[in-house]
């Protein structure tokens, strides 16, 4: 008998890439387990829920969300319990959690549980805004970032890009310094105060690259952890770096990522401040 494939259906009223995101990082601590994901986006009717119920049902699997509405929520709590399968509400917990602990519901306002206000979606937007442009990928959308980091392969590009989108609401767009491939056009029209060039010791680079081809395999990755090689990646990135002297340059080397993003942090909030202090939820 094959091992079983545990199968997970990460649900949303939106895109569903912030759920499917927070699933499979928090799947990261089960190694030991085969876990299907199947998201299911723009799920707004009870016949939708009643579906993904149906479904999860059927295949044993379980159901994770952030479905907004109240209404929907409950739903989707009746529908898992009649069918017999785990689910797992991820803003209703938080929200609830939070209101039991403060004694009032969010805002103060009564029934405001029934709606979330404006912050959550310029939050899930952010998050969303920085899944979209990671490692590269659609620059040309690149200067509504509120931060850009830059840096070659290993330098945590992308988990420092979620932990500043998940904790500070901010955009934040990664863009990895390749040798023998240009760096996107659009780098040269964003606000220099708001790229954060991510920099490493070569010693330390060259570990981190060799831990990632004994988890990933080395197939296609040829010298990717080679001295030359990385002595050839730094130099080129330093190449780069000299052509934009107001890139800040952080060192990243044996840092934790959230010692990182508090660097970054407080560098944006005192570049870019906003009423209170804080880096403006994007929109805002």
């Amino acid at each position: 008998m094959g091992e079983r494939e545990y199968m997970v259906f990460v649900v949303s009223d939106a895109t569903g890439e912030t759920v499917e995101r927070v699933t499979r990082a928090a799947l990261q601590q089960f190694p030991g387990r085969r876990v299907a994901i199947e998201r299911v986006a723009n799920v707004r009717t009870v016949e939708g829920i009643r579906d993904v119920a149906r479904r999860a049902r059927e295949e044993g699997g379980m159901i994770v969300h952030t479905i907004v509405s109240m209404e929907l929520r409950e739903e989707i709590s009746r529908e898992a319990a009649a069918a017999g399968v785990p689910a797992v509400d991820i803003i209703g917990s938080l929200l609830f959690g939070l209101s039991e602990y403060l004694e009032t519901v969010p805002g103060g306002v009564p029934g405001l549980l029934h709606r979330v206000n404006s912050s959550y979606f310029r939050w899930i937007e952010s998050i969303e805004f920085t899944v979209q442009h990671d490692d590269g990928r659609n620059t040309a959308t690149l200067g509504a970032a509120d931060v850009v980091l830059v840096g070659v392969s290993r330098t945590s590009k992308t988990p420092l890009s979620i932990y500043l989108a998940n904790q500070a609401g901010l955009k934040v767009g990664n863009v990895p310094i390749v040798r023998g491939i240009e760096p996107p056009a659009m780098l040269n029209t964003i606000d220099p105060s708001r790229v954060y060039a991510l920099m490493i010791e070569p010693v330390r680079l060259a570990d981190l690259r060799r831990e990632r081809l004994d988890r990933f395999g080395r197939a296609g990755l040829g010298g990717y952890a080679d001295a030359e090689s990385i002595e050839g990646d730094l130099a080129h990135y330093g190449e780069v770096l000299r052509k934009h002297h107001g890139w800040t340059r952080l060192d990243v080397t044996r840092k934790a990522v959230e010692e990182v993003a508090s660097e970054i942090l407080t560098l944006h909030r005192h570049r870019h401040p906003t009423k209170n202090g804080l880096p403006a939820f994007p929109g805002s």
